[in-house]
């Protein structure tokens, strides 16, 4: 779409906006394909407005004021359709931040659980009380849920791990990949829709 640009249309209705906001990537590209579509939408729709308005000054049987009429009707039309674009956009972003939100209030003490679950306990207490942390933050930074839910889930003196250490690295994984990624979209396309 990058190619095509209109100069008639304001850039705040390019798709490309959407693209703009920090954290967008290939990952987090299908979270906000409604809100890209909304606007992808809204800048061809202000341009066939304008289409619209050249045709109306051509057309012979209209005066101006008649070709500024016909204009007025055919932007109502089309405002009313990308208003319920923009609405749906709006409410699809709600949704996944309240899913996203619902998934990372669920406790890890269910992840705790399992032959599994014991199996990599058993490793980090083995490992030296230096090693234990960071063996738990490379799983959260790698997005590895089982390992972290397995350590954080459980009771610490299973692991090894101190209950007072053990916060820190819990709100990191709430912080990090997958979840906090498109938690973190949110604000800029909400922003972004709110301006449209």
């Amino acid at each position: 779409m990058s190619d095509n640009i209109d100069t008639r249309v304001t850039p705040s209705f390019h798709p490309d906006t959407v693209q703009a906001i920090d954290a967008y990537d290939d990952d987090t590209a299908s979270v906000l394909a409604g809100t890209e579509a909304a606007f992808n939408e809204a800048y061809i729709a202000v341009g066939r407005v304008h289409d619209a308005r050249e045709a109306g000054k051509t057309n012979p049987a209209w005066t101006e004021a008649a070709a500024l009429i016909e204009t007025q009707n055919f932007a109502d039309k089309l405002s009313g359709n990308l208003a319920k674009r923009f609405d749906s956009a709006t409410s699809n972003l709600t949704r996944v931040v309240e899913g996203l939100e619902r998934d990372l209030s669920q406790p890890l003490e269910g992840r705790g659980v399992g032959a599994m679950a014991g199996e990599i306990r058993s490793y980090v207490h083995s490992l030296p009380e230096g090693q234990r942390m960071g063996f738990i933050q490379k799983a959260i930074e790698a997005g590895d849920e089982r390992t972290a839910g397995a350590v954080l889930g459980g009771v610490p003196y299973l692991s090894g791990c101190q209950s007072a250490s053990k916060r820190d690295p819990l709100s990191a994984c709430k912080r990090e990949p997958p979840c906090g990624v498109a938690l973190g979209l949110m604000p800029g396309a909400d922003f972004a829709l709110a301006l449209a």
